[in-house]
């Protein structure tokens, strides 16, 4: 009886293990199938970040989302070198960015009839001080809106460059789009087409950030 009962709790013990050695296979096989479709990059994505490194690169999304108002008193800093452009603008703000985290930012640049601007450029530039460097070529303030909105009556939608820029930004390159909407009018609009003078623009821009590798920097 004494032998008996030994030979069962052998078998019940050799039945717990393999049980729990399939549930084991079961979920490191469940695990394996969700690394691989998860977490596994493409051939395309390893060759990218070959090239990436290689380069001594590190290229990320990008997205800021901030406002900006006009200031007036201002103005005679901008300096409007190309003459199809006279009317200067000074913009400052600030907004929330990535790599940024919360900025203030300068934006000038000089336009002309039809709502065309060139020679934008300015900083994002991060709480301790580190500046990211745009340009706006060229583009044009579009009105009215495709949509009436009660706030916003104009809207630019035109490609942006990352030009260098300090501390962790140094050498940062990119571009992206800008998408901002204006509060141009003021209340009494359209009785009087007044433009308030340091009218709102909310802006939220998206595109790529390359940044040096930071390792090979290092070195």
């Amino acid at each position: 009886m004494r032998h008996l009962k030994l030979g069962s709790s052998i078998l019940f013990l050799a039945g717990s293990l393999f049980l729990f050695i399939a549930c084991q296979k079961n979920s490191l096989a469940d695990a394996a199938n969700e690394l691989s479709v998860v977490h596994t990059p493409d051939q395309v994505d390893l060759d990218r970040d070959l090239l990436q490194y290689r380069h001594g690169t590190h290229e990320i999304p990008f997205k800021a989302t901030f406002y900006t108002n006009r200031v007036p008193e201002l103005l005679g800093e901008v300096d409007c070198l190309l003459p199809e452009y006279q009317d200067p603008n000074y913009q400052r703000g600030g907004g929330q960015g990535t790599h940024l985290g919360k900025f203030k930012t300068v934006l000038t640049f000089c336009s002309t009839a039809g709502g065309f601007y060139g020679g934008g450029s300015g900083y994002l530039e991060a709480a301790n001080g580190d500046r990211l460097y745009i340009k706006i070529p060229s583009g044009q303030v579009k009105l009215p809106l495709p949509e009436p909105h009660p706030v916003y009556d104009a809207y630019f939608k035109d490609e942006f460059l990352v030009d260098g820029g300090t501390g962790r930004f140094a050498g940062a390159s990119g571009s992206g789009t800008t998408n901002s909407l204006v509060d141009l009018w003021n209340e009494d609009y359209p009785p009087g087409p007044v433009i308030i003078p340091d009218h709102r623009t909310d802006h939220v821009w998206t595109g790529t950030l390359i940044l040096p590798n930071a390792n090979k920097r290092k070195n």
